[in-house]
């Protein structure tokens, strides 16, 4: 055995600990957690290309692909992009990393300086994002999925932090392009996006939680403030 080239994604349920927490005392939450997880699997085999290697556990997800599979970084990142768009609708966040490298993955086996660097990317990201190693910005914008702040439909940001993300929330043209949903529904997609932010930054009680939330609050509203005729 040896290790492959491999582009990984590694990415962490938001809050996933402290619904753990609350589930001692709580049993409701852990009807939440059950729901989690299996929206968590439906999406990501509906999603993922069979030649994708996948690996979850607990509330973890780990996604590779041979860095030789010509193009394969582009459509990775508009499956990616998808997967966490249906998974905002249901109220459920990410923090992730996106790296490239040495890295053995298979059904049994998950091992690597690839992963590490992910994993690392993970916890670098603090808010509910998913960031990339600088080793892949020349291939993203090589496909142009690098666009500005004020460029709607772009795929990847440069947040003010200077870390590239990957937007699941202005992502109109993804609705428009999705067979499953009609016409209107990006509205809904910010609306229902929006009340869920806004009942958890109200519940919060964890500040550092609570500023998680309200990196999503500001990029939502202002995405809101661009549409002509919304109301937030």
């Amino acid at each position: 055995m040896k290790y492959e080239d491999r582009v990984i994604c590694f990415i962490d349920i938001l809050g996933f600990k402290e619904s753990i927490e609350r589930s001692v005392i709580d049993e409701k939450s852990i009807d939440e957690i059950t729901r989690v997880i299996s929206v968590l699997e439906e999406n990501f085999k509906s999603t993922f290309k069979e030649y994708r290697q996948v690996t979850q556990f607990s509330d973890s997800l780990a996604v590779s692909f041979l860095v030789s599979e010509k193009d394969q970084v582009f459509h990775f990142i508009i499956e990616l992009r998808g997967f966490l768009i249906c998974l905002a609708d249901e109220g459920i966040f990410f923090r992730g990393g996106i790296a490239a490298g040495k890295l053995l993955h298979t059904d049994k086996l998950f091992f690597g300086p690839a992963f590490i660097k992910a994993y690392e990317l993970e916890k670098l990201a603090n808010y509910p994002r998913v960031i990339f190693d600088e080793k892949l910005l020349d291939q993203l914008i090589g496909h142009g999925l690098v666009g500005s702040n004020e460029e709607s439909g772009s795929y990847v940001r440069k947040d003010c932090d200077g870390l590239y993300y990957l937007d699941y929330i202005d992502c109109e043209d993804w609705f428009e392009g999705a067979s499953d949903y009609g016409a209107g529904t990006y509205r809904d997609y910010l609306e229902k996006f929006s009340k869920t932010i806004g009942d958890q930054l109200t519940s919060a009680m964890d500040k550092k939680v609570r500023q998680k939330y309200q990196w999503l609050a500001n990029k939502c509203n202002q995405i809101i403030k661009k549409q002509t005729g919304w109301v937030p």
